[in-house]
């Protein structure tokens, strides 16, 4: 299963996220609806990106599976593939795979 991310800045010719990473944590689905993930950005300008909002639906195979909304100070070096910090994925309540529903 391959995640497709989808970014948009204008005059941008070559891609701008590489990857994505979720960890699904022992408490994802008792404790909470969270999991971590990260991303890798690859910054083609020679100055640094900072990033200081993520707003993100994540879905798979046309099923919702959580959001990303989150504040965060993440700086991407210029011209460097650079991973995030590990952001909060809140996880559908209503995946298959969670026992039970729990709110972020």
């Amino acid at each position: 299963m391959a995640i497709h991310l989808n970014t948009t800045l204008p005059g941008l010719k070559t891609k701008l996220l590489n990857y994505a990473n979720l960890t699904v944590l022992p408490s994802t689905g008792y404790a909470n609806d969270l999991a971590d993930t990260t991303v890798s950005l690859a910054n083609p300008f020679t100055s640094a990106l900072t990033v200081t909002n993520i707003q993100a639906n994540i879905t798979s195979y046309g099923l919702y599976v959580g959001n990303i909304v989150t504040n965060t100070a993440s700086e991407f070096n210029g011209r460097a593939n650079t991973d995030s910090q590990t952001l909060p994925l809140c996880v559908s309540p209503r995946l298959p795979l969670l026992p039970s529903p729990r709110a972020c």
